[in-house]
């Protein structure tokens, strides 16, 4: 009688740790299969933007700028074909330079040193 006890001691928990295996095992092939199946744009979209808010403020400003886009006119449309640089608008202004008898040099602006230094120079 002992050795059966013996027996089943040793056979329960082997039995249970192998359905414990087997269950882990089902769990895996189960999020195998789940990674596989699932679409990542839109987990990455639910994951990013839950509210759907970011999305839909980059829709209205596609159908804006589409539409503003209809409304060129044949002459936009004819200079498609050339770079920024060449379709760039050059404004040019008149260039506002002081008149030449407007600056003083600076010895005409200076006042002579008071307090005992008159009549006297500096020497380096």
């Amino acid at each position: 009688m002992s050795t059966i006890c013996s027996a089943l001691r040793e056979a329960v928990p082997e039995g249970v740790n192998r359905r414990i295996r087997e269950a882990d095992l089902e769990d895996a092939r189960k999020a195998v299969q789940n990674a596989k199946n699932m679409d990542l744009d839109k987990a990455l979209e639910e994951t990013v933007d839950p509210t759907g808010e970011v999305g839909n403020e980059a829709r209205d400003l596609d159908r804006t700028a589409r539409s503003s886009d209809a409304g060129t006119t044949s002459k936009d449309k004819a200079g498609e074909g050339e770079t920024p640089a060449e379709r760039a608008t050059v404004v040019e202004h008149p260039l506002k330079v002081a008149p030449a008898h407007s600056i003083k040099p600076p010895a005409e602006d200076a006042e002579p040193e008071k307090a005992g230094a008159e009549g006297k120079t500096k020497t380096a």
